[in-house]
């Protein structure tokens, strides 16, 4: 969790604005790279070597992080800068009707009760797109993508359901998150984001449909869950067998390919640019702090939906679980178009310094942004007025 918090940091410190989302798109690259070859490699070898493979691997890293310049943003020295920073915030709050200049490594001045105020809800803002980046289901698809396959009969000699589902969907990812390092550039965060949102819902909406004509809406035999049961398994604790059946399989390509399609829109939208966006919103005075809380946000609801899915599911069936998954995607659009600002090819300083709470620019500036894709977004780029207030 640290690592994955001080990378985006850096990321969004020493990036150029024209590059910055593809190089944070690169980052989630190397992690669904390295969790496939996990897969593949662990398939063949016993966990002990695996186990031996990861520390070398992570070994190697922690030398080569002693090439790694310090982001041009933060003094070499620590003693130093911290006093730089103290030494700042007094003049800021000192000479804050006065100064207007601001350059590229310098903070914003602005009051203290603004200041606090926007920093505020640029945090409350961030952990809400991690909170919706989990909760539109994605670890709980990609745990119960194993019974779903199994349930559509997939089985194929020695090739089990759960082996084959986590091939599979390492491998979308895999080729989606590679195209997406050519769309957080180019479509900018706000368009990924909302069109994801809406495409996930349908994904969601097609799981549902699989287990609500298969096995019922709410299954018989849902509600015997025991609080005994060992629940660190979901297999253990869905409500009903999730044993192939003549329907199930009449209907195997409607949740195979809804896991695929979900899979294929994560990888382009809800999977890298939250942590995109988490590395570069926030002012240089909290973007260590700002990250850090977000990043604990992202993973309590990792916990909170891995912890009570399967329990619901046990209760009243996979049908209205993936139902609520469906409408948090759709909610996740809502919240895009309302209160996230566009950032796209804006330099640290100037995202500091804009407005992000304007609902109005907000969703004039989102209604910009679709003309364009409509009309010529594939074929040219676009440069929107950026306002400041």
């Amino acid at each position: 969790m640290c690592t994955l918090t001080i990378l985006q940091v850096y990321i969004g410190e020493v990036s150029p604005p024209s590059v910055r989302g593809t190089l944070g798109a690169l980052f989630q690259m190397s992690i669904c790279t390295g969790a496939l070859l996990s897969y593949l490699i662990g398939t063949y070898i016993s966990y002990w070597k695996l186990a031996f493979v990861c520390t070398a691997i992570s070994a190697v890293q922690i030398v080569m992080t002693f090439t790694i310049r310090e982001s041009p943003r933060i003094s070499r020295n620590p003693l130093k800068n911290i006093s730089a920073l103290f030494a700042k915030r007094r003049d800021d709050t000192r000479q804050a009707a006065h100064t207007s200049n601001v350059t590229m490594y310098a903070k914003t001045a602005s009051p203290w009760s603004a200041s606090i105020k926007s920093n505020f809800l640029r945090i409350v803002i961030v952990s809400i797109i991690m909170f919706f980046q989990q909760f539109v289901g994605v670890n709980a698809i990609a745990t119960f993508a194993g019974p779903i396959f199994h349930a559509a009969g997939l089985d194929k000699g020695n090739l089990s359901s759960g082996l084959l589902a986590t091939l599979s969907v390492g491998l979308v990812q895999m080729v989606f998150i590679t195209l997406s390092l050519f769309v957080v550039d180019r479509f900018g965060r706000r368009i990924p984001l909302f069109i994801g949102g809406l495409a996930l819902m349908v994904a969601n909406m097609g799981i549902a449909v699989y287990f609500a004509v298969s096995f019922g809406v709410i299954p018989s035999g849902s509600g015997h869950y025991s609080s005994t049961r060992n629940t660190s398994s979901i297999q253990d604790c869905v409500s009903v067998p999730l044993e192939p059946s003549p329907l199930a399989a009449q209907l195997s390509p409607l949740p195979i390919a809804s896991v695929c399609f979900y899979f294929a829109v994560f990888s382009l939208s809800w999977g890298p640019v939250p942590w995109i966006i988490g590395g570069e919103m926030f002012p240089d005075q909290i973007r260590e702090v700002g990250m850090g809380i977000s990043a604990a946000v992202n993973w309590l609801c990792i916990v909170l939906v891995m912890s009570t899915f399967p329990v619901i599911s046990a209760r009243i069936g996979q049908t209205i679980p993936f139902l609520f998954f469906a409408a948090f995607s759709f909610l996740s659009s809502v919240f895009v178009v309302l209160f996230l600002a566009e950032t796209k090819g804006l330099r640290l300083d100037q995202i500091s310094s804009m407005q992000i709470t304007n609902m109005r620019k907000n969703v004039h500036e989102f209604g910009l942004l679709l003309r364009w894709l409509v009309s010529c977004g594939f074929v040219r780029r676009i440069e929107l007025p950026h306002f400041q207030g």
